[in-house]
């Protein structure tokens, strides 16, 4: 993480030409557990793009030592797995692993286009990897806890994941070139290994589980031809760049409930590009009404908020309407850089953001169910959202931009923007729920740096705020 000066550019095409990586650091390292899970997709990117890495691999009693050992790797980072190492740069959270192996990869050598294509496309892979940690969160409630609690949840999974199926499928069958894969005809790219991955993972997968996806035939074509892909050597062929597609004008629209949760981040991040967005805000009887209605934006997509539409760019999943609200604001702006320095800073953001993910999910563990289940929720928090805290903090110490900020020295990017809606959120919030941030100095300055922002604090102002 660079220091960066905020400086107005070109927006959305400088730095995304055809990619000339400077980045030679040192070997790159994936620790994770032997299982495939969480790191798999990560594995198939590297190799997919010939980068070569070292796979160490944990069983349970080498992994509670590693994680206990907060000056070495992968204990530096929030107690979990998997981390990808690359030289000296530090790299946890799955979603940030994979999206990072492509960008070294896959991406660099084209795949997904130049230009604004290359913004449209990558956002397409991000909204994947967003919809795969949700086909395995569903997969591992049928892995873990007595076999009463995974038979029940093992009987549930086919409608579980019904909806994302359906939407894969739809999307699948309705792009715009031939072939199996979703984003490019030339070959899979993150989508495409996304979709393979929760079909053929032998921990957690869809077919190891029993679902039956005969209804599903464009998926079982795209999971056969990245099989396919994976077992032959792939021809090089000349590429033939489409027509570059400019991002829209206009008005996007974001959509979710009346309420911050999983939508907050983005809308800071709007606010924070100076971008003007619809923010639309649905009561649960108009979310009732959007999901049964087909033409509806979360309908076009997997049924689930927060979701974005912007002229003909429609995108599922917290992580891609943020990013999208980035590249349109803060990313076009300069903020984190560009070329090598950006793909690193990227990688960043979506790392924190990950982390926002991990605290948000302990948060609303305290605010939903039974009363005795929020009491005994609470209870753990503080010790859940320890370690998250403490790697934050560890980050924020190592950083070498000067300023309270991760990346920017005199602006917030995403990973600001997620670290204080974790902390300030009525729904969910970290201070709302009594968590003592005494000991986070980086992290409270970090959040008051953050408020005084100009544009955060008259977005904080039109929204009643103080």
């Amino acid at each position: 993480m660079g220091g960066r000066s905020s400086a107005a550019r070109d927006p959305h095409l400088e730095g995304e030409g055809p990619i000339e990586l400077t980045i030679d650091i040192g070997p790159i390292q994936i620790y994770h557990f032997h299982e495939e899970c969480r790191a798999e997709v990560t594995r198939a990117l590297l190799r997919a793009g010939d980068l070569p890495f070292e796979d160490t691999r944990y069983n349970s009693s080498e992994w509670e030592q590693a994680r206990q050992d907060t000056d070495g790797v992968p204990g530096i980072c929030f107690g979990c797995l998997p981390v990808l190492t690359h030289g000296n740069f530090i790299l946890a959270q799955s979603q940030a692993t994979a999206f990072y192996a492509a960008e070294l990869g896959i991406w660099a050598k084209g795949r997904i286009g130049t230009g604004s294509n290359r913004i449209r496309n990558r956002l397409y892979e991000l909204m994947f990897l967003g919809v795969h940690a949700e086909l395995q969160g569903a997969m591992f409630k049928c892995h873990y806890g007595s076999e009463s609690f995974k038979r029940k949840f093992r009987d549930r999974l086919p409608n579980s994941v019904r909806n994302i199926l359906v939407g894969i499928e739809r999307m699948i069958l309705s792009k715009a070139f031939p072939g199996p894969f979703l984003v490019s005809p030339e070959g899979p790219t993150v989508a495409d290994f996304c979709v393979h991955n929760a079909v053929t993972s032998s921990f957690p997968g869809l077919r190891k589980l029993g679902v039956d996806l005969s209804a599903y035939p464009a998926i079982l074509r795209l999971t056969d031809a990245v099989q396919a892909n994976l077992t032959t050597k792939e021809r090089r062929r000349g590429r033939v760049e489409p027509p570059q597609v400019p991002l829209p004008e206009g008005l996007p629209e974001l959509w979710y409930f009346d309420s911050q949760g999983q939508a907050e981040v983005t809308r800071l991040t709007f606010a924070a590009g100076g971008v003007p967005f619809r923010d639309i805000r649905l009561t649960t009887a108009q979310w009732r009404d959007a999901k049964s209605n087909p033409n509806s934006v979360p309908s076009q997509l997997f049924k689930s908020l927060p979701c974005v539409r912007h002229s003909d760019i429609f995108l599922a999943q917290p992580r891609a309407t943020c990013v999208y609200a980035a590249e349109l604001g803060i990313w076009a702006q300069g903020r984190i850089g560009t070329g090598a320095e950006a793909i690193d800073n990227r990688a960043v953001e979506l790392m924190v953001m990950g982390v926002h993910a991990d605290l948000q999910t302990s948060m609303f563990r305290c605010l939903m169910g039974s009363t005795e289940a929020m009491h005994s929720a609470r209870a753990a928090l503080d010790s859940l959202v320890q370690p998250l805290l403490q790697g934050l903090e560890r980050l924020l110490e190592r950083k070498t931009c000067r300023g309270p900020f991760f990346i920017c020295e005199d602006e917030p990017t995403i990973a600001d923007l997620a670290v204080y809606d974790a902390v300030v959120s009525p729904l969910p919030g970290l201070q709302v729920l009594g968590v003592d941030l005494e000991g986070y100095e980086q992290i409270r300055a970090l959040v008051q740096a953050v408020r005084e922002d100009r544009r955060i604090a008259r977005y904080i102002a039109s929204q009643g705020g103080a």
